[in-house]
């Protein structure tokens, strides 16, 4: 039973509500494709009649959405939003567009264009920051090689204890390959020379006034890149952020559209996008032509059907089999069937078909190859 009682309406006026509500649904239900969806809708008998008119709008904005559906990637859905404030520049007032008008796209535009400038401003600092940091690194190398020739005259080439004081681990002298290695050693070189001022060397450039000028260098250079990678991260989310309103607008847009448009007014392709009515079904093939050629394959033609996309070919040997199979589908009008036995009876039938279905099937064309 419907819900009357808490309506407070008889089960005939629930019925002539939910048919009220089916009519005012046409523009709809005509280009709807799934009618099973639909009939569950309106047979329900725990849906009110408001209930009904919210399941048959989601259902419809899926269906728009189908036509039209929002690009997922980022210049594509900016040149779809080209198109579309052309369209609003030109209809906005004609059709009433009131929500999503084009001076509402135009700002949410810019706000990506500005997101995807400002981004591209912290890309452009974040490398100078890490080119200024390899640089810092470098000249580090430079001097822990130049304390390394300075210690060795001191400790002797062969790994000791007293490298190990200096700062050098694993116990190796060599400067190591690891950046920020090399910079905890530029560290301890400066206070073992702090420490050891009878080991230092100006004229080898091997001094903790040095070392502690490179380690505070490269410390600043490594501070620089984190706050540049820190700026790009938050560049990159107020990038995303943008072009998820810019999504929101369009779609809000398309739902605009659908309620002020006919789903086959041709203004649609103004906004450069898809009529969302439904393709027609495909007409059916009025006859097929069988020729048998010289080599013993049957030359396949047929006439184009109207809203036809694709057709489908089916075989069948009468003499052994009872059903059709399918041989191939293909979107042009003409097939060879190659090596044929000869004798051999074959019964050929062609269906046309598109997004929205199938047509009946052609008549069926039968020839029998030559022995």
């Amino acid at each position: 039973m419907l819900r009357c009682r808490s309506l407070k309406l008889s089960p005939a006026t629930v019925v002539e509500e939910r048919l009220t509500l089916l009519l005012a649904e046409a523009k709809f239900l005509g280009c709807c494709r799934n009618w099973g969806r639909v009939d569950l809708i309106l047979a329900s008998p725990r849906r009110s009649p408001g209930k009904v008119r919210r399941d048959l709008e989601t259902l419809s904005r899926s269906l728009l959405m189908a036509a039209n559906p929002t690009p997922t990637s980022n210049p594509v859905l900016l040149a779809l939003c080209d198109r579309l404030v052309a369209g609003l520049q030109a209809l906005e007032v004609e059709i009433g567009i009131k929500q999503n008008t084009e001076a509402a796209l135009r700002a949410d535009i810019d706000l990506v264009r500005a997101a995807v400038l400002t981004l591209g401003q912290a890309k452009m600092a974040l490398r100078e920051a890490q080119q200024d940091y390899h640089q810092a690194d470098q000249a580090g190398a430079r001097v822990i090689s130049d304390c390394r020739l300075r210690l060795a005259r001191v400790f002797g080439s062969k790994f000791s204890s007293q490298w190990a004081a200096a700062g050098f681990r694993g116990r190796s002298s060599a400067v190591p390959e690891m950046a920020a290695k090399r910079f905890t050693l530029l560290e301890s070189l400066a206070l073992y020379f702090t420490a050891n001022p009878a080991h230092e060397s100006i004229d080898m450039g091997a001094t903790a006034a040095i070392c502690h000028a490179l380690h505070e260098t490269l410390s600043d250079a490594r501070s620089a890149v984190n706050h540049a990678k820190s700026i790009q991260a938050t560049a990159v989310k107020a990038l995303a952020a943008a072009f998820k309103q810019l999504r929101s607008r369009v779609r809000g847009l398309l739902r605009e559209l659908w309620i002020v448009l006919p789903e086959t007014d041709a203004r649609w392709l103004r906004f450069g996008l898809n009529m969302p009515a439904r393709l027609p079904m495909p007409d059916k093939v009025s006859e097929v032509t069988l020729e048998v050629q010289s080599d013993g394959s049957v030359q396949i033609d047929w006439p184009p059907a109207a809203h036809a996309h694709r057709y489908r070919l089916q075989m069948r040997r009468p003499v052994t089999e009872t059903k059709f199979t399918n041989l191939k589908t293909q979107p042009g009008t003409s097939h060879l069937l190659r090596k044929q036995l000869p004798g051999e009876t074959l019964e050929i039938r062609v269906i046309a078909a598109n997004k929205t279905g199938e047509a009946a099937p052609s008549p069926v064309a039968r020839v029998v190859c030559p022995p």
